[in-house]
């Protein structure tokens, strides 16, 4: 059975409350998200901060949970300051 329309909106609009901040290699925490909602998904851009090698970003609430984590990246922000990641809603399992 597919996610319907209805609670992937539910799910867009849960997640784009929970969203508080960034921590980046687990040491520096952004606050200045830009939020971007669609039917299915959400983007989240930040500027990361510069002339560091990111290699963990961490999508926090405002109690410092855990939303989501992109790992295993290597990004020169002497070379490129915005990052933006899109987290969809979609059905999954067998």
């Amino acid at each position: 059975m597919a996610v319907s329309d209805y609670f992937k909106g539910q799910l867009v609009d849960v997640t784009d409350g929970l969203l508080a901040k960034v921590l980046i290699n687990q040491m520096t925490e952004l606050t200045d998200l830009t939020v971007t909602k669609y039917s299915d998904s959400i983007t989240v851009e930040l500027i990361l901060p510069p002339d560091m090698i990111v290699t963990r970003i961490d999508f926090l609430d405002a109690d410092d949970n855990i939303i989501t984590t992109i790992a295993g990246i290597e990004i020169d922000t002497s070379v490129t300051t915005v990052f933006s990641h899109n987290i969809q809603f979609v059905q999954g399992g067998a």
